[in-house]
């Protein structure tokens, strides 16, 4: 089957997700411009920001109407808590309010900081209370306009350390995490490599040089990471820019890894040679499309098409686990009826071996498979604002060790990877026997028969 249709629909996929990336990516780092909406009172001009008690707060805020006869109308400043900002949300979803009754209902919430001003505000703050803070403006009038502001968040020096002022003090964590996170990954990629080149180099196949691959992408991400929460503390908390490339470095590393496992569901190397024609396109035709929409959702803030891109990225990700699931289910029962109808001699250790480690990979799995569900509900229900990126660390705590599970169990060793279940004589004929008469002369040589896999066992692909 010709694979140049495949390779032109990859090309302008490509092309297509480039030309969007770079108009989602046109955002200045420290300044919000934006059209807001007359119907809306209350609009977030900033991201939530952790302070401790004594960290000052520096903004300025222009707003010029589009209506120049109202240039001289009034607006207010306000700093919520997230409390605050929690309890304004409830009620933006409280179909029981009435608007005509209440007009103004968002101009009256309450708030840690109030100013009113026209035309132009410009502030400095020194927080009283430790919590997480929202910058709102309060467009009481209902007028259109465009606002220009500039802000600069900073924490006292003895909660943060003096090269990090600029961090929220739920921030401050992922400078040691991600640190211990790319020595753990450079330590780990250089056993791998060593032990390959040392150990194994007669029994390493390709599933072991996509497994290195999997390292050197999440070590990385990892550097990027860090890069992007060290740019912060050195320059401003509101990077636009390098958030955008962290978070598409985790939607890559993301990518990526779900396509190993995909690989090893389906036996790559493992029970057989090579996937079949129709599972590299399937593969191809998933894994772009949920790069493609995952790096759009990662630079996406605001517009009303990120929704779809979320909704698309969710979908395709249930795509590929339950894929994962039917492939891992197909190679467990092939290598189950093989191990059934084998005979007790010749590969029926390294198949119950191969079996073996299929099982421990199960469970692997629905780890990785339950992962996200348990850490929303502890990020909801047991972490505060401020214990937040405990649910980081205990993300990629557990990604880091089902690597060093699998790389263990998965490690090259020539029994485990001797035989392949999709091939009829899979199993390989043991040397020729010489038959000797008793004169001690040799008269000819019989092939000693092994059984041959059985001829129920499926060829085909799971998917």
């Amino acid at each position: 089957m010709s694979t140049v249709p495949l390779r032109k629909s990859c090309y302008t996929f490509l092309l297509s997700f480039l030309a969007l990336w770079q108009v989602s990516t046109g955002r200045s780092t420290n300044t919000v411009i934006s059209m807001v909406d007359a119907l809306d009172g209350w609009t977030y001009i900033g991201s939530g920001f952790g302070f401790d008690v004594g960290g000052t707060l520096y903004m300025s805020i222009n707003v010029t109407t589009v209506d120049s006869s109202l240039s001289n109308s009034t607006f207010y400043f306000a700093l919520v808590t997230e409390s605050q900002a929690n309890f304004w949300e409830s009620l933006q979803s409280d179909s029981g309010r009435n608007p005509n009754v209440f007009p103004h209902w968002d101009c009256y919430m309450p708030s840690a900081l109030r100013y009113e001003f026209q035309n132009s505000l410009e502030f400095n703050y020194v927080i009283p209370q430790r919590n997480l803070y929202y910058p709102v403006l309060l467009n009481c009038a209902r007028h259109d306009m465009v606002v220009n502001t500039a802000a600069r968040y900073l924490n006292p020096v003895a909660s943060v350390g003096a090269a990090y002022v600029e961090l929220g003090v739920q921030d401050k964590p992922f400078v040691d995490i991600y640190s211990a996170l790319l020595t753990f990954y450079i330590f780990f990629t250089i056993v791998w490599v060593g032990m390959l080149a040392a150990f194994y180099r007669r029994t390493m196949t390709g599933i072991h040089r996509a497994f290195l691959f999997i390292l050197i992408v999440k070590l990385l991400e990892n550097v990027v990471n860090l890069m992007y929460i060290k740019t912060v503390a050195e320059t401003s908390w509101e990077d636009d820019t390098f958030s955008g490339l962290s978070q598409f470095a985790t939607v890559v590393a993301d990518t990526i890894f779900l396509g190993f496992l995909l690989l090893i569901a389906l036996g790559w190397r493992i029970t057989r040679q090579a996937l079949t024609a129709r599972e590299r396109q399937l593969f191809v035709g998933t894994f772009l499309p949920y790069l493609g929409f995952g790096g759009l959702q990662a630079q996406c803030t605001g517009q009303e098409f990120c929704g779809a891109y979320v909704l698309s990225v969710y979908v395709i990700n249930s795509l590929i686990l339950l894929g994962v699931i039917v492939a891992m289910n197909f190679t467990i029962s092939q290598i189950r009826m093989v191990v059934q109808d084998a005979s007790l001699s010749g590969p029926i250790g390294d198949l119950y071996i191969k079996l073996k480690v299929y099982q421990y990979y199960r469970w692997v799995f629905l780890v990785y498979l339950m992962l996200p569900t348990a850490l929303l509900i502890i990020s909801v229900t047991v972490f505060t604002w401020e214990y937040q990126w405990i649910g980081t660390v205990i993300r990629e705590v557990i990604v880091a060790a089902i690597l060093v599970v699998i790389g263990t169990n998965f490690r090259p060793r020539s029994y485990l990877y001797a035989f392949d279940l999709g091939t009829a004589n899979a199993v390989p004929q043991a040397p020729e026997v010489v038959q000797a008469t008793a004169t001690g002369v040799a008269t000819q040589t019989v092939p000693q028969q092994r059984r041959p896999l059985p001829a129920h066992v499926p060829a085909s692909s799971p998917l």
